[in-house]
């Protein structure tokens, strides 16, 4: 039994000689995993999860080429609470892309100037090697996410469970506001076991001791969620290419996304198309400058750009869960850098992977 973040690393390189526990070890503070980092307990002892992760490891070094100096940056993120759902999300991702037989070239770096973002020399996850495509990976941390990161801080300060009954049609922003006003709910369920919180629907009420069953209600519309959720993808503009085509990788399991990974009633199909087409199709009428979306659309970019030219860099969102290997992969019939249909059948070597769906909006541009 794996209890203590060093014995997670202790063991990570036990079965790798790639990963280099001393420089880990250094970085990361110890403590217990369970009562602090649940999500890193459950992930530790699992054997075959940390056999993924060293596999995957020597494939991006021995097979795809990653310098071994830049493993650190890859793995260290693992051992942190607030990025381990990020980077076990990458590493996720890339082991679908090597079971799919796609080449690339991972962590690739691009000079200033290249990309949005308006800094440095930027790496980024990766790049297809016969499609001149590049890609970024991030965690599908949609609502459900976002809600569990809010009941779980919640619980931490209330010292027992909460039960969050209401919509889940909320937009991303909105919840993240209530972040701000947690010490407000804290105070009115240390009062009174309940509170609600209008803007977001939702009402918060401690577990009775003696409740052996909890049941939570709640209920969504993806096109709802679509809607109020419209530009999402753009959240992640720094990391676009101004000059070549430019895929973003949205990765996600059943962990905090359950709905997403039983697609109930075609619930994952209808969301991911209708945020993609808003975002392909509704921002050519935007011109609006991308400041006016707030601060998490426009971080490190050019505030000046409007969300239509924003958007337009966006070339594909490909959406994959790494649970059961299903995908969805949208192409941006408007993007400035196009990835045309047979640069698709080059980024996959002409092989599609297996359970992908690919639209391409062909009938459905205007």
């Amino acid at each position: 039994m794996i209890k203590t973040l060093h014995d997670v690393i202790r063991r990570l390189s036990e079965l790798s000689n790639l990963v280099d526990a001393d420089d880990l070890l250094s970085k990361n503070t110890n403590f217990d995993l369970i009562d602090d980092f649940p999500d890193m307990y459950n992930f530790a002892n699992r054997p075959q999860a940390l056999h993924e992760v060293v596999t995957t490891v020597h494939t991006l070094t021995s097979d795809l080429g990653l310098p071994t100096d830049k493993l650190p940056a890859v793995l260290n993120p693992l051992f942190k609470e607030h990025t381990f759902y990020g980077a076990y999300h990458e590493l996720a991702a890339y082991r679908w892309l090597n079971y799919s037989g796609v080449q690339y070239t991972p962590q690739p770096k691009l000079a200033a100037g290249q990309l949005l973002n308006q800094g440095g020399p930027t790496d980024l996850d990766g790049h297809f090697t016969y499609a001149n495509v590049y890609f970024d990976i991030k965690s599908f941390g949609f609502e459900y996410a976002i809600k569990e990161a809010y009941r779980r801080r919640l619980t931490r300060a209330l010292g027992t469970d909460v039960i969050i009954d209401g919509s889940m049609n909320n937009a991303i922003d909105d919840i993240s506001a209530a972040f701000t006003q947690i010490d407000t709910t804290v105070r009115d369920m240390q009062h009174s076991g309940r509170s609600r919180i209008a803007d977001l629907d939702w009402d918060i009420r401690t577990r009775k001791p003696d409740e052996r069953v909890a049941i939570e209600t709640t209920w969504t519309d993806p096109y709802h969620v679509a809607q109020e959720n419209c530009y999402y993808p753009l959240i992640h503009a720094k990391q676009f290419t101004r000059s070549e085509p430019f895929l973003l990788v949205f990765a996600f399991d059943q962990t905090f996304n359950g709905p997403l990974h039983v697609n109930f009633a075609d619930h994952a199909d209808v969301l991911f198309r209708s945020i993609c087409r808003r975002t392909f199709m509704q921002s050519r009428r935007d011109n609006r400058s991308i400041s006016a979306l707030g601060t998490a659309y426009h971080k490190q970019i050019d505030g000046n750009l409007t969300v239509l030219e924003v958007a337009g860099y966006l070339s594909a969102v490909l959406f994959v869960n790494v649970q059961n290997r299903r995908s969805w992969l949208y192409i941006n019939p408007n993007a400035v850098n196009p990835i045309s249909t047979h640069r698709v059948d080059e980024m996959f070597g002409f092989d599609f992977p297996p359970k992908m769906h690919l639209d391409q909006f062909v009938y459905d541009n205007y």
